[in-house]
């Protein structure tokens, strides 16, 4: 275990349990089993029932802070590694192989970026600067929760959009201007950047960008120390695959650890909950001060985690889920 300087998105990672074994729970005369219940059903766990409690008190208790990954707007927006086959035809740079690394779609992103940087700007702000017009209804649930504030990696602004129909708060902050103190107050804070009115602001995307903004002097690096240590976080649409994830969990264990082995007489570190496709369970359920609650995916653009979360928070009703308005109304 490296210590909190060494930290890197880059590192080799631990190794990784077997994945929980999940089938899909068989349907009753009622009628389908509700996803919510499928999962705990699927994984044999009655632990996963107290689990979720914990994880609705959480949120209801206006505690909580979402950390919103890709798979949130993965129905609209590309992937991670579809975005770097993109960049890589916008740019004229080799394109990955069928098998390939995290590390290594960092890499290529950094040859995008080198070989033409004004082509690698206009693919970002092509691919994601716009709205939708069927927005996907998992971030209107999300904006509908009591979330004391939203971080992000998603380069889009949905997130605002979406809470801006909840009547919520839009202000929001953009790497590498964060300041926990501000997450009482503050909507929404794009970690790695964020693409609006044709630029692409500070975006944390070729290896280069990752290995700054996760440096062990960055701003970005000591936002995550100071939210982490003091919030409860509910990482949704996220995956081990994002480099992000993997430097983000290590930072969670190695605060958790550096306080008991120094007997730090600061208030305990927050359990933390991913909220996690069935198959990946697994993964994270080794890593401490992580909750992982499973949910059945459905299919690659994880429409379950809509239906997931209604079943979970029957009483909070998002807003109609109709086309954005234009840009400049938010």
């Amino acid at each position: 275990m490296t210590a909190l300087g060494d930290l890197s998105p880059l590192r080799t990672p631990r190794p990784i349990p077997p994945q929980v074994a999940s089938e899909r729970a068989p349907e009753s005369a009622h009628g389908p089993a509700s996803s919510l219940q499928t999962a705990l059903r699927s994984n044999s766990d009655l632990s996963r029932v107290g689990d979720s409690d914990r994880l609705r008190k959480t949120i209801r208790d206006g505690k909580a802070i979402a950390f919103v990954g890709a798979g949130t707007s993965g129905s609209v927006f590309p992937s991670w590694s579809s975005l770097i086959g993109r960049l890589c035809v916008a740019c004229r740079v080799r394109g990955p192989d069928a098998q390939v690394t995290a590390a290594r779609m960092l890499d290529l992103a950094e040859e995008c970026l080198r070989a033409d940087p004004a082509a690698f700007e206009s693919a970002v702000v092509r691919e994601f600067d716009f709205l939708p017009s069927n927005p996907p209804p998992v971030l209107g649930k999300l904006a509908s929760l009591p979330f004391r504030a939203f971080l992000t990696i998603n380069f889009d602004r949905l997130i605002e959009f979406s809470l801006s129909r909840s009547n919520k708060t839009k202000t929001s902050q953009v790497y590498p201007n964060l300041w926990a103190a501000d997450l009482t107050r503050v909507g929404v804070f794009h970690l790695h950047g964020v693409v609006h009115d044709g630029k692409a602001d500070n975006i944390v995307l070729a290896k280069g960008d990752f290995e700054k903004a996760y440096s062990s002097d960055s701003n970005l690096r000591s936002f995550l120390v100071q939210t982490l240590g003091r919030f409860p976080c509910v990482f949704v649409g996220t995956s081990l695959s994002d480099p992000y994830i993997g430097a983000t969990l290590d930072l969670i264990e190695e605060q958790r650890r550096e306080r008991i082995l120094l007997g730090i007489c600061y208030p305990e570190i927050p359990t933390h909950f991913v909220i996690a496709p069935k198959g990946e369970v697994g993964r994270f359920e080794s890593l401490e001060g992580i909750v992982a609650i499973p949910y059945d995916p459905i299919d690659d653009a994880h429409t379950g985690l809509d239906g997931f979360l209604n079943e979970l928070y029957p009483d909070f009703i998002p807003a109609p889920n109709e086309p954005f308005g234009k840009a400049e109304d938010l």
